[in-house]
């Protein structure tokens, strides 16, 4: 069952926190967010993938303008935790991918002229 906890002020600034919580006991990872584009992508999963993710706790906003979602906390397969670190590339790397990326864009514009 959803708990779901309603505020009436909006969390600002340094309230928006992601919380990611999990240890070597289970196979599971709890994250509770208060991140928009987080919440988006963990309510999406929630709706993709009902038996692998949980909906714990909702945090629902009410002011005048309306309820709303203002934060979520879910349960996942501790798995999907990842960090990622962005590509190291050299000047040459940066530039092929450059070139390739502009020689993709100009062939489909030609086909879609068609």
């Amino acid at each position: 069952m959803i708990k779901v906890i309603e505020h009436k002020q909006p969390y600002v600034g340094e309230e928006r926190e992601t919380h990611y919580n999990f240890d070597d006991t289970t196979n599971t990872a709890k994250v509770e967010s208060f991140n928009s584009s987080i919440i988006r992508s963990l309510v999406k999963l929630a709706n993709e993938r009902p038996d692998e993710v949980t909906v714990l706790r909702e945090y629902i906003l009410k002011d005048a303008s309306g309820d709303r979602m203002d934060g979520i906390m879910v349960e996942l397969p501790k798995r999907w935790i990842k960090i990622r670190t962005p590509r190291i590339l050299t000047d040459e790397q940066r530039k092929g991918i450059s070139d390739r990326f502009l020689q993709a864009k100009a062939s489909a514009n030609s086909t879609n002229a068609l």
